[in-house]
């Protein structure tokens, strides 16, 4: 179990106060309500990783802080008015400032910052942000053809710039290819056989993401593209993926290709992943399979993530649960239900979740052509008592139902 990162010290917003985030897992789980600021400290632990980490200026702070002594030095060497005295005091500000820009903002800290720094410039490890807003966006393949990792590699290996995934088709195919001509040309076997293994794994992951055990890759060897099938659908692509799947394949063909450039096994890829609102799209039984299927396929990846999803807190047992609201720590939540996690930890009361659950039910049932009176009476019987606890529009629907109702009373 790798842990590159072991500490992350911020502030909130304008606020002077600095907090701690003991980071005593190789999973960070950071949560809280909207607005608390999940996303800009992400941002900023990304900036500072890439400052620190990437561009090597972790370094130049102990340079800095020497040269700040020796210029502090000078300057009380020297009487004030001295031409000296004026240089000393230049360079000492500028050193400061210079200092400043580097320890401003969100401070981290690592087991051992030479080493992954170094493990980055070696192509051994890798460092990627995955933020909210996104999706796949995987090329359709127009053939075998040769897809230049390697030189995407060389050119921004470090950085979290590369879309590696958007070739992710074009590998598939070429594989394929190049299982055909192992087998039909050269004979060999086991190289054939090694593919295949490849590509059952593949749709096995593929398989529990879509939690369709009819899950099918399918190769189409006339017009050089996979397609996607399930028993319940007509057989669809890689670029027609539901929002949902688009964002889980935005991260999951980035670290097969990732795998793949290097050469390694998924579970020797190491380095530090970051995911911005990692349950964005994805229904309830997804949102508790995504980090447990991540950490347990990348078990050298330290993920730092956020989420507002009850159903993402409670999904590992070996994680650290950090609330941005209250700054508090907690370890193991999976053996709470999600109603205490919402309550407890998220702060909101349960009956509001209950309360939009049927508000949302109500508002479908007003808009069908043949109206089910008897669920309209359940509903606003059950709502009714809460009347108080509805916002503007929940409230709407309401007086609405109500009147739908009367209007068919007055009828009879």
């Amino acid at each position: 179990m790798e842990k590159f990162l072991t500490k992350i010290n911020y502030s909130l917003g304008i606020e002077e106060t600095r907090h701690d985030i003991n980071v005593n897992s190789r999973i960070l789980i950071v949560t809280g309500g909207n607005g608390c600021g999940k996303t800009s400290l992400l941002n900023q632990i990304n900036s500072k990783i890439k400052t620190l980490c990437v561009e090597k200026k972790h370094s130049q702070i102990s340079d800095i802080q020497r040269d700040i002594k020796y210029w502090e030095e000078q300057l009380n060497s020297f009487p004030r008015g001295n031409a000296q005295h004026q240089n000393a005091k230049n360079q000492l500000k500028y050193q400061r400032e210079s200092l400043n820009s580097l320890e401003k903002g969100v401070t981290l800290e690592f087991k051992d910052i030479n080493e992954i720094s170094a493990l980055l410039d070696e192509k051994k490890a890798i460092f990627n942000y995955f933020q909210a807003d996104r999706k796949a966006t995987i090329l359709e393949s127009i053939g075998a053809t040769k897809v230049s990792l390697q030189e995407k590699l060389d050119k921004n290996y470090a950085y979290n710039n590369m879309n590696l995934g958007n070739e992710f088709e074009n590998h598939l195919v070429n594989l394929k290819t190049r299982q055909s001509f192992a087998k039909t040309f050269d004979n060999n076997e086991s190289l054939y056989e090694s593919m295949e293994t490849w590509f059952i794994n593949l749709e096995k992951s593929i398989s529990f993401l879509m939690e369709d055990e009819s899950f099918k890759l399918i190769f189409d060897p006339d017009k050089f593209k996979f397609h996607l099938q399930q028993d319940s659908k007509p057989p669809y692509t890689f670029q027609t993926l539901s929002s949902g799947y688009s964002s889980i394949f935005n991260i999951l063909s980035e670290l097969i290709m990732m795998t793949e450039a290097n050469h390694i096994s998924p579970s020797d890829l190491q380095g530090i992943v970051l995911i911005d609102e990692i349950d964005a799209h994805l229904h309830v039984s997804l949102q508790r399979k995504i980090l447990p299927f991540l950490t347990r396929t990348y078990p050298r990846i330290q993920f730092i993530v956020t989420t507002h999803s009850p159903f993402v807190i409670g999904s590992l047992d070996n994680a650290i649960i950090y609330d941005l609201s209250s700054q508090q720590e907690f370890s193991d939540l999976s053996n709470y239900s999600y109603e205490t996690i919402i309550e407890g930890l998220l702060g909101v009361p349960v009956v509001s979740i209950s309360l939009e659950k049927d508000t949302k039910r109500l508002s479908a049932l007003l808009v069908e052509e043949n109206v089910d009176n008897a669920a309209i009476t359940e509903l606003v019987e059950k709502l009714s008592p809460h009347q108080e606890n509805l916002d503007d529009e929940s409230a709407v629907f309401l007086l609405k139902a109500r009147r739908v109702l009367r209007e068919d009373k007055e009828t009879k």
